[in-house]
């Protein structure tokens, strides 16, 4: 017997209701490494054919995210940056979201703050 909680995702589906249409926009973001550096960036998602999608933006130019993944309040990313793979890792809450990264040798926070859509 399936959960109620199960059944959502395909009622919103069919209803055509956007499944990411709160994290749909763009976000600004601060991220912050080990070493005390701080990083003015800006996350865009997108929901295309009930997928999420994205791309950061970084002094390197754009990049798009990777497996991008959402469970529950938690959003999870790769970004592949000058050369080397990193992970984010964070809890949305509302036009918020804040969490961890880790990848090229350090480990940081991001704090992220809705912009718009």
């Amino acid at each position: 017997m399936l959960k109620k909680t199960a059944l959502l995702p395909a009622i919103l589906l069919l209803c055509g209701l956007p499944l990411f249409a709160e994290l749909e926009g763009d976000w600004a973001v601060v991220s912050e490494s080990s070493y005390g550096e701080t990083y003015h960036l800006r996350l865009s998602l997108r929901e295309v054919d009930g997928e999420l999608s994205g791309t950061l933006s970084t002094p390197e130019g754009p990049v798009d995210l990777r497996n991008i993944q959402r469970q529950g309040d938690e959003l999870t990313f790769e970004v592949w940056i000058a050369g080397s793979s990193y992970s984010v890792q964070a809890k949305v809450d509302g036009d918020e979201m804040a969490g961890t990264w880790r990848g090229g040798g350090d480990t940081g926070t991001v704090k992220a703050r809705k912009t718009g859509n």
